[in-house]
């Protein structure tokens, strides 16, 4: 019976991790890849509130990174970079697209 009982509960704690981690980065421009105009991304959490912050460098964001407020205006090839972050400051959910123009990829030296 003690068996059934802590095997229930690394159940319920497991499937808790997973409905949290289950939180995703919704871009608006979903696909990535070649793009041929300019755009305005936006940028949210599937579900729930989080803080969310990015960078276009390719870096990594942390809890220091931009704070999303508005569409991020995307004109040359950039790596976005998005981080949920909960209240606590505690990463939920970090997601990458790089947007590619070939007009930066002729201009290659």
């Amino acid at each position: 019976m003690k068996t059934t009982r802590f095997v229930s509960s690394i159940a319920v704690f497991l499937l808790s991790i997973i409905i949290t981690s289950a939180q995703t980065v919704v871009f608006s421009n979903d696909k990535g890849g070649f793009q041929d105009k300019d755009f305005d991304l936006t940028l949210s959490a599937s579900e729930g509130t989080y803080n969310i912050r990015y960078t276009l460098d390719g870096t990594i964001p942390t809890t220091k990174s931009t704070l999303y407020t508005s569409p991020i205006h995307i004109s040359k090839t950039t790596p976005v970079s998005v981080s949920l972050f909960d209240d606590g400051g505690n990463e939920v959910n970090r997601s990458v697209r790089t947007y590619i123009f070939l007009k930066d990829v002729y201009q290659q030296p």
